[in-house]
């Protein structure tokens, strides 16, 4: 494998690019939801940033 390949430009910038599509759907769901898992099991915002938190840290 050449390893040159995955230092270059050419690789790096699409893979951030992919990453911060994926990642910007991922937020823009939860955000979406957040307020909804709030009322439903009746958190305060302090809980739900450590819900959600838990969450990335365990999707990505």
């Amino acid at each position: 494998m050449n390893l040159n390949f995955r230092y270059s430009f050419k690789f790096i910038l699409p893979v951030y690019i992919i990453s911060a599509i994926i990642g910007g759907y991922a937020l823009a769901i939860v955000g979406g939801i957040g307020k909804d898992i709030q009322y439903s099991f009746n958190l305060d915002n302090h809980q739900l940033s450590i819900l959600l938190g838990l969450v990335f840290l365990g999707v990505f």
